[in-house]
């Protein structure tokens, strides 16, 4: 679902939209625990911009 769903703010980020959305699936797997996941927008930001994600508004 998440390779497909419209996103609030996508606009926000440059780019193939399905790199980037694969970027956050990545990220989502490697830091979910069971069912839970706790969020860090800091975090999940500095993941994309290391996995060169990049946005066209500032921080």
């Amino acid at each position: 679902m998440l390779l497909s769903h419209p996103i609030t703010g996508e606009i926000y980020i440059n780019g193939v939209k399905q790199y980037w959305r694969k970027v956050i699936l990545k990220w989502i797997n490697e830091n979910q625990a069971d069912e839970y996941l706790i969020v860090s927008i800091k975090a999940l930001l500095q993941y994309k911009k290391d996995n060169g994600v990049t946005f066209n508004q500032k921080d």
